[in-house]
Order: C-alpha cells, then sequence, then structure tokens
C-alpha cells in the first residue's frame, strides 16, 4: 500500500478489496498510518470495497480533513462508494468541494452518479460541483453530458447551470448547458429563460428556440405567462419579438395577466406584454384599448395602437365596446385605428361621432376618408345601410355624417331614408334639412309635403307652414312672368 508506484498501488487495494468486509478492521487501521501514501491507499481500498466499507463511514469523514490532499479525495470517493446515505456524506463532501475547486477529480462526478442510495439529493452536489469545477473544457463537458442520465432529478442541478450561463468566464460551455436544459426529458424552463442571458449567442438562440416551443404550444396558457414576462425582462428587443412571433396562440385566460403585466415597471416587460397580446385576438382588445391610454409610455401607446391596427376586422365589435367612457386621447387613438379598417369600421364611427368632441371630429375626417365624400362611390352606401341599424344613435350619427359629407341637394338619399324613420329625433332633424332644401329641390319639396302627414304634431305644424309659403312664393313668380 507504500509503494511507489501508483499502479502498484492500485492494484494492492483492488486485491485487498477482493477478500471482502475482513479486511476492513486493517484497512481502517491503515487509515490512521504517519505515512500519507499509506493513508490514500487505505481510503482507496475502501472505495473499491464499496458498501463493505459502510462501518469506515466515521473515519472516513475525519480523513475528509487529511493534510493530504490524496487522502482527502480518496476519501471522498470512498465514502460515496460505501456510504453515500449515511447522514452527513453529502454535506460533507460539499463542504470538502467548496473548500477546494482546484483539487477534486472528474472521478468524483462518476462517483455521485453512481451513488443512488444518496437519493436526489446528490444532484444538487453534482450541480454545485460542476458549478464550480476548474479542470478541462472537455471533461465538464462529459460531465454535463453524464448529468443528463439523471433524468428527472438533473432539474435539482439547474440552479447551478443557471449560474454557469451567467458566468462569461465559462462562455464556452454555455451552449452545451443550454442544450442539457432545452432537452425534453429535462424541459427546465425557468433556466431556459434564464438562458436569454447567456454571452454565448448560440446558447442565446438555443434558448430562445426551446423556449418558444415550451411555452407556445399549443398556445400561452396562463401559468406559463409568468415565465415569459420573466423572459422579456432577460431578452434583448429582438429575441422578445420573435419570442412572440413563435406563440402559437394565447390562451383567453392568459389575457388579465398580460393586461396586469402593462403596468410592469420594466418597460420591456410592459412593452412584452402588449406585443403579446396582439396574438390573443378579441379577448385582448379591452387591454389594448386601456394600454392607449399609458399617459407616461409613449412607446406602449404606439404598439398598442399597432396592435389593435393589425387585428382583423373581426375584433371591431370588441373595440367598439370598448370605446364608452374612455377620455378623448384614447378615443383619438381607436379613431386612427378604425379609419385603417375601411368599411367594417362605419358603425363603431358613428358612434365615437356622438360624443361632439375632438375625437367626434376626428371621426367623421375617418369616415370621409372611408367614404371618399362622393355620392356616386358604392363606400358612401355605408352610411345610407346605417341609416337602417337597430340603434337610433347609429341611425342619428350616419344621417349627420352623410349630410355633412354630401351636403345640399347630394344628401338626398340620406334624408329621403331619415323622414321614414321611426325615432322623432331623426325625423326633425331630416325636415330641418328638407325646409332649407325644399324651395330649390323638388325632392325636398316632395318630403316636406310629405311630412304634413307626420305623426309629430310640431313636424306636421311646420310642415303645413312651410308648404303654404313655398306655393305662394311659386304663384307669386307665376303671375310675374
Amino acid at each position: 500500500m507504500g509503494h511507489q508506484d501508483l499502479a502498484e498501488r492500485t492494484r494492492a487495494a483492488r486485491s485487498l478489496a477482493s477478500i471482502g468486509s475482513a479486511v476492513l478492521p486493517a484497512v481502517t487501521g491503515a487509515l490512521a498510518s504517519e505515512n500519507a501514501v499509506v493513508r490514500a491507499s487505505a481510503a482507496r481500498t475502501m472505495q473499491f470495497l464499496g458498501k463493505e466499507a459502510k462501518p469506515a463511514a466515521p473515519a472516513l469523514m475525519e480523513a475528509l480533513a487529511d493534510k493530504d490532499p490524496d487522502v482527502r479525495w480518496n476519501s471522498v470517493e470512498a465514502l460515496l462508494a460505501a456510504a453515500p446515505d449515511t447522514q452527513g456524506t453529502l454535506p460533507a463532501i460539499q463542504a470538502a468541494i467548496e473548500a477546494e475547486p482546484h483539487n477534486y477529480r472528474p472521478t468524483l462526478f462518476e462517483g455521485l452518479f453512481k451513488a443512488k442510495a444518496a437519493g436526489a439529493e446528490r444532484v444538487v452536489v453534482f450541480g454545485r460541483a460542476l458549478e464550480i469545477y476548474v479542470g478541462s473544457a472537455d471533461d465538464t463537458r462529459r460531465m454535463l453530458r453524464l448529468l443528463v442520465d439523471f433524468g428527472d432529478d438533473a432539474r435539482l442541478a439547474m440552479p447551478s447551470l443557471e449560474r454557469i450561463v451567467k458566468d462569461p468566464a465559462k462562455q464556452h460551455l454555455h451552449e452545451e448547458v443550454v442544450r442539457i436544459m432545452a432537452m425534453p426529458s429535462i424541459s427546465a424552463v425557468p433556466s431556459l429563460v434564464q438562458a436569454l442571458g447567456a454571452n454565448h449567442a448560440k446558447a442565446r438562440e438555443r434558448a430562445l428556440t426551446a423556449l418558444t416551443a415550451a411555452l407556445g404550444r399549443p398556445s400561452l396558457t396562463k401559468e406559463n405567462v409568468p415565465l415569459l414576462l420573466e423572459a422579456f425582462a432577460v431578452a434583448d428587443e429582438a429575441a422578445a419579438k420573435r419570442l412572440v412571433a413563435g406563440l402559437a396562440g394565447v390562451d383567453r385566460e392568459s389575457v388579465p395577466s398580460l393586461q396586469e403585466a402593462l403596468r410592469h415597471e420594466n418597460p420591456r416587460v410592459r412593452l412584452g406584454a402588449v406585443q403579446t397580446l396582439a396574438r390573443a385576438g378579441s379577448d385582448a382588445v379591452p387591454a389594448l384599448v386601456e394600454a392607449l391610454g399609458a399617459a407616461q409610455d409613449s412607446v406602449l401607446r404606439a404598439q398598442a395602437q399597432a396592435a389593435l391596427q393589425s387585428m382583423p376586422v373581426s375584433t371591431l365589435p370588441a373595440l367598439e365596446q370598448a370605446i364608452p367612457g374612455r377620455p378623448v386621447e384614447v378615443r383619438l387613438a381607436v379613431v386612427a385605428v378604425m379609419r385603417e379598417k375601411g368599411l367594417a369600421a362605419v358603425r363603431p364611427l358613428l358612434r365615437i361621432m356622438a360624443g361632439e368632441d375632438e375625437a367626434s371630429a376626428a371621426a367623421l375626417e375617418a369616415l370621409s376618408k372611408i367614404c371618399a365624400g362622393q355620392l356616386r362611390t358604392a363606400n358612401c352606401g355605408a352610411l345610407l345601410e346605417a341609416q337602417a341599424d337597430s340603434d337610433p344613435a347609429v341611425r342619428l350619427q350616419a344621417l349627420r355624417a352623410y349630410t355633412k359629407l354630401n351636403p345640399g341637394a347630394a344628401a338626398m338619399p340620406a334624408l329621403e331614408k331619415a323622414m321614414q324613420d321611426s325615432d322623432d329625433t331623426i325625423r326633425r332633424e331630416a325636415f330641418n334639412q328638407v325646409v332649407e332644401l325644399a324651395s330649390q329641390n323638388g325632392r325636398a319639396l316632395s318630403l316636406l309635403e310629405n311630412a304634413r302627414a307626420d305623426k309629430n304634431m310640431e313636424i306636421r305644424r311646420i310642415a303645413v307652414s312651410k308648404s303654404k309659403r313655398i306655393e305662394d312664393l311659386k304663384k307669386r313668380k307665376i303671375r310675374s312672368r
């Protein structure tokens, strides 16, 4: 056991171990020898004895404090082979690793892997040993691959792997570490989020690809929203956009959490949340409309408006429902969105017109763009169609919009429809314009004459009076000829 040649000492240790537990008392005694080589060989023999050396665990624990590094590290490996489940073994080994990160050997990792009796806790020690290991890069990669063989328990080492990914001095390991995090058998999503901040570009790319698949398939769920938001805080702008673009969908139950994130203190999280909401369809419209009013965040407002503009026209009903009660600056932004939606936006724009404020004027301008302000274009027919809406407020604004965009005689199609409306307010509005046109327009005069039979008494009275005056005027013109 005291031979100067390592190979000879190893053969001697194996020979002794082959005898079995009968040699344990003598080998335990050798562990107290004054000769460091003998002590190291005794610890090695106990490693080869395996579980048969378990009674010697207390002596091996003491040997962890030996002044000779070979004795200490042979004792570590002997403890893993002989007594991994003995109370205090793993803490003692981890303390030894922490104290001497430059001295332990790659074989330590294999010993930890084989020490199944120590349970899942050995994976934590394995991870910490990997984190502070200063051996060759090839050895470290080999041990990383060994970690995968722990199966589900490998997740316990993820905190250590996250710290490796954040360490610029270990860039050469980042891609391999992220590859392990992304393996289906591990799929350590929280760790992949942290890996988005890796210094190694390929590691970030691999993490991004894996995260997209993990978070967005088949769709983003409310359980995964916190992880996505954390990813936005870590990732750069380009990565965040790719992450959002890679989502297959956004579950409607995710929307409240995303809406809350619009008020997050981190602007990158707010931006990521609004971009994600753009993928949620009608369910996200109220949240996006709320974001239009973010007074202190012009970028968020612009992104919310862009998100609403990117949505299909099928979301317009939800947008219309989200308008009431909003401040004028929000309604102005909504008008800007709607003016790009074409004919489908006519009805909600008419609702905004009812506000009689700056947004109302903007809505009329948007309708002008949609209708082109020309009676002969098919687009103006949308306003005439709106005069048949079930909501009197919409019908009234449709009349006003049409007559403002098509003044004078060009307004007659809308006035004719309005004079048939069941609502007194709409008929009175139309009637007032008919009165002004009646002396110059035959169609208007005909409407005025018909109004003498209107069910509203005031309209009838004015119609009779105005009709008589126009008739008298006509007679005087005839006599003057």
